[in-house]
């Protein structure tokens, strides 16, 4: 499990296998603006969809109680969501660039756990698109200068 999953299983939410399947891609995020408060740590632009690297296989099944759903996908109903302002969960992988996961997904394929095909297509959605890194570096410094209590 990653952070996403392991503090909405904590927090009393349910978490489970990915219901439409894994996900080893560079994929997109509609992000619910009215869920954002723009003064807080997206900042005063509030981007419509982000890009992330994604590479999991699990996915929150239903929110803890006192949790708030912040963005969504086609494949995840639930990718990134805060809890108050203690914790903000994300899905996908801001850390992760393109050859990290050219690097996942070669030794994934190689250990049987994937096909070719698969790779062929989340190498193809690195094509001519990158994730919004410095947009997701913000959104985390943000969300980390405004944490007195405590930080994951």
């Amino acid at each position: 499990l990653d952070n996403i999953q392991l503090i909405a299983r904590v927090k009393g939410g349910k978490v489970g296998r990915a219901r439409k399947g894994p996900e080893l891609c560079l994929g997109n995020i509609t992000i619910l603006k009215d869920a954002v408060a723009p003064e807080n740590y997206f900042g005063e632009e509030v981007p419509t969809s982000l890009r992330i690297i994604k590479c999991h296989q699990d996915e929150v099944l239903e929110l803890p109680e006192n949790a708030k759903l912040l963005a969504y996908s086609s494949m995840y109903e639930v990718e990134m969501y805060s809890i108050e302002d203690n914790f903000l969960c994300i899905q996908g992988h801001p850390e992760y660039n393109r050859d990290i996961l050219i690097d996942i997904l070669d030794r994934v394929l190689a250990g049987g756990h994937i096909t070719e095909d698969f790779v062929a297509a989340s190498k193809e959605t690195l094509e001519n698109n990158e994730a919004d890194r410095k947009f997701w570096q913000n959104i985390c410094k943000n969300f980390l200068k405004g944490q007195a209590s405590f930080l994951v």
